[in-house]
């Protein structure tokens, strides 16, 4: 999800999971249908098979891979890369990356497009609990 220009929230694509995208609508006190949401080219957004790339309007490049065919361009072009697949350590170039394991790990995330940017992650906010279990992370993750 990117926050357009109007200020409500948009989808980068058609979600898998349709009641958490109506709930984060919901929470965001925006009651529009999930599939009014869905982002167009209008909105800045463009989608292919692999992934979204949209742009803030600080002008920052946010790339969502779905497939990591997409990994080598979104690292070598985007501000912010989210990945649905595995990154391990490839994408170096991006102020942010946050992959599979990061989103198992911590939950969901929350970015704000400050400068320096401002990232806030569930775990962070509700600390680790003893009956949460967590991925362990990877010694060779970033």
């Amino acid at each position: 999800m990117i926050r357009g220009a109007d200020g409500a929230l948009r989808l980068l694509r058609k979600p898998s999971d349709k009641f958490s995208a109506s709930e984060w609508l919901k929470r965001d006190g925006d009651d529009r249908d999930y599939t009014a949401a869905i982002a167009t080219p209008r909105d800045g957004v463009r989608c292919d098979p692999d992934g979204c790339v949209a742009r803030s309007g600080e002008g920052m490049l946010i790339a969502s891979s779905s497939r990591a065919l997409a990994l080598a361009e979104d690292c070598a072009t985007a501000t912010i890369v989210v990945s649905a697949v595995p990154t391990r350590g490839f994408c170096k170039g991006p102020k942010l990356v946050i992959d599979r394991f990061d989103v198992a790990r911590n939950g969901a995330y929350a970015v704000w497009f400050s400068k320096p940017l401002r990232v806030e992650n569930v775990r962070e906010m509700r600390g680790a609990r003893p009956w949460n279990v967590w991925p362990r992370r990877r010694a060779s993750a970033q």
